[in-house]
C-alpha cells in the first residue's frame, strides 16, 4: 500500500531527511503534512497527521541496527548545531572576518566529502540567513532592554549592516564551493537554483529581508515590510517598539499617554527618535493602530535624507498587535 506521496515519488525515493523537508505537498493518507510532523525513531520513520501517529518502517530494518534514515538525519541535526552556534557568533560580531567564514564554510563542505556539496551548500545557505537575521533580533533584543522590556517580544529591530554581511557570505560561499568542484573534479553545484529549490522546502528561506519579515509579521506581529526584494541604504537601522513604557509604568499613567509607542531610526549615524501616538479608544478620538513609517518622519528632517533612504523608510508599515489580530488576521482566515 502507498502510504506516503509526494513530488519526489514514494517513500521508497527518499534517501534522507533532508529529501523529506525539501519535499512539497508530502500526504499521508491524503492529509498534508510538513516537516513539523516527523520524528525518526531508531527503526522507523514516525509520522503526525491530524492527531494520526503513522510508524513506517525503513527500507533496510533490522532489531539491532539504526537505520540509514536514521543515522542521516541525527548527524545532520548535529552538523546544523555546530554550524547555527558558529553562525550566530560570526554575524553577532561586529569586527567579522570574511577569511575566517570563508575557511570554515570550506571546512565544513570537505567534512561532509565532496560527493555530498550541494548538500552542504544549501545548508550553509540556508544557516546563514537564518543566522543573519537572528543575530538581528538579538541587536533588538539589546535595545528593547533599554526600556525596561519584559515578556513576549512586541518590538522589531532592522539593521541594513545584517543585510549586507549575509550578501558577503553569501558570495564567498559560491566561490567555495566553486573552488572545491574544480580542485576535486567533480559536478558544479547548483548555487543559481535556489529559488526553485525553494519551492520544494518548507519554510525555509534564502533571502534575509523575507526570513526578516516573516518574523516581524508572523511571529512578532508588529511590522510589515511591503517588498522584501527592496535594497536597504548602508548604514540603515530602524527600532520599533508598541509600548514605549512598561506594564507597571503604564497602570499610572494617563491612557493617552499609555498607548505611546516609541521609533528609532539610524542613517551614517544621525538618530531620529520619536513617540507613536497610537489610539484604540474612540473616547480618545480617531482610531490609529497603524502607521507607515514615512508617516512619522518630520517633512524637513526627510528633505535632508536621500531618495535612496526616504523610499525604503516608506517600505515599512509598523502597527499595534491589535491591529494585527482583528484587521490581518481575521481577514487572512
Amino acid at each position: 500500500m502507498e502510504i506516503i506521496k509526494n513530488s519526489m515519488g514514494t517513500i521508497e525515493n527518499i534517501n534522507s531527511y533532508n529529501d523529506l523537508l525539501y519535499a512539497n505537498n508530502v500526504t499521508i493518507q491524503g492529509n498534508e503534512i510538513s516537516s513539523n510532523d516527523v520524528s525518526l525513531g531508531e527503526d522507523v520513520l514516525d509520522l503526525t497527521c491530524q492527531n494520526q501517529n503513522i510508524s513506517l518502517p525503513s527500507e533496510n530494518y533490522t532489531n539491532t541496527s539504526k537505520s540509514s534514515l536514521t543515522l542521516h538525519y541525527e548527524h545532520m541535526c548535529k552538523i546544523r548545531t555546530s554550524v547555527n552556534n558558529k553562525l550566530i557568533e560570526y554575524f553577532s560580531n561586529d569586527s567579522r572576518n570574511i577569511d575566517d567564514l570563508k575557511a570554515y564554510y570550506k571546512e565544513v563542505c570537505k567534512s561532509e566529502g565532496t560527493g555530498n556539496l550541494q548538500e552542504s551548500y544549501d545548508l550553509l545557505l540556508n544557516t546563514s540567513v537564518g543566522n543573519a537575521s537572528g543575530a538581528c533580533i538579538l541587536k533588538g533584543k539589546e535595545i528593547a532592554s533599554e526600556y525596561n522590556h519584559t515578556g513576549d517580544a512586541d518590538y522589531i529591530y532592522y539593521n541594513s549592516d545584517y543585510y549586507y554581511a549575509l550578501e558577503e557570505a553569501k558570495v564567498v560561499l559560491k566561490k567555495v564551493t566553486d573552488e572545491l568542484t574544480e580542485e576535486y573534479n567533480v559536478d558544479k553545484v547548483n548555487t543559481n537554483g535556489t529559488e526553485s529549490r525553494r519551492e520544494l522546502t518548507t519554510g525555509l528561506n534564502y533571502n534575509f529581508n523575507e526570513t526578516w519579515n516573516w518574523n516581524s509579521k508572523d511571529i512578532v506581529n508588529r511590522c510589515t515590510m511591503i517588498d522584501t526584494s527592496s535594497v536597504p541604504p548602508k548604514n540603515f537601522s530602524l527600532f520599533y517598539k508598541e509600548s514605549k513604557y512598561n506594564s507597571t509604568d503604564r497602570d499610572s499613567m494617563d491612557y493617552s499617554d499609555a498607548q505611546k509607542g516609541v521609533l528609532e531610526i539610524s542613517n551614517n549615524n544621525l538618530i531620529y527618535k520619536t513617540d507613536i501616538l497610537f489610539n484604540n479608544s474612540l473616547d480618545l478620538g480617531e482610531i490609529k493602530l497603524i502607521y507607515n513609517v514615512s508617516q512619522l518622519i518630520p517633512e524637513d528632517t526627510k528633505n535632508t535624507e536621500t531618495d535612496e533612504y526616504k523610499k525604503f523608510i516608506s517600505n515599512f508599515n509598523v502597527y499595534t498587535r491589535q491591529y494585527d489580530f482583528f484587521y490581518i488576521e481575521q481577514q487572512n482566515r
